[in-house]
């Protein structure tokens, strides 16, 4: 036993190393973008109820509810489903990503939003409060307690 404990000692910068050598060599996972389309995707960044808060931003600035509901579905995409986002995406490509999850549910509602959102970001055409009611409750539908 005392030849076991003088060994470990004798060599244990060779064993110190080959163990910061092995956990070196595992694999990181790629951590996704902090910001896609110049939003912050942080899931911190998000109010908690995010389809109130969209409701109400709604009353006023309907873009900015979209971009929120939009930020908040990249959020999801990338924090719960592990979708591996890149910072170079376009939408197009983000819809192709969510198809791939195979979720109608989910891949129906970003469909919507997204056309939503680049009709409202890009056309300005902004859409009316029933797109945004549809869009709120298909949010909580998924989303919410007991949702994804």
């Amino acid at each position: 036993m005392a030849a076991l404990g003088w060994l470990a000692w004798h060599y244990r910068r060779l064993l110190l190393g080959l163990g910061q050598r092995i956990a070196r060599k595992r694999p990181q996972k790629p951590a996704g973008p902090a910001q896609l389309f110049g939003m912050d995707l942080a899931p911190e960044s998000l109010p908690d109820d995010l389809a109130s808060h969209a409701e109400r931003l709604w009353q006023q600035d309907p873009r900015q509810a979209l971009g929120l509901l939009y930020r908040g579905l990249l959020s999801r995409l990338l924090n719960d489903y592990h979708v591996p986002l890149h910072a170079a995406d376009t939408e197009g490509q983000v819809l192709r990503r969510i198809e791939q999850l195979q979720l109608s549910g989910l891949d129906d509602f970003g469909h919507k939003l997204t056309r939503h959102w680049q009709a409202a970001a890009y056309g300005h055409q902004p859409p009316g409060s029933q797109v945004g009611a549809e869009l709120c409750q298909g949010w909580r539908r998924l989303f919410s307690a007991g949702g994804a």
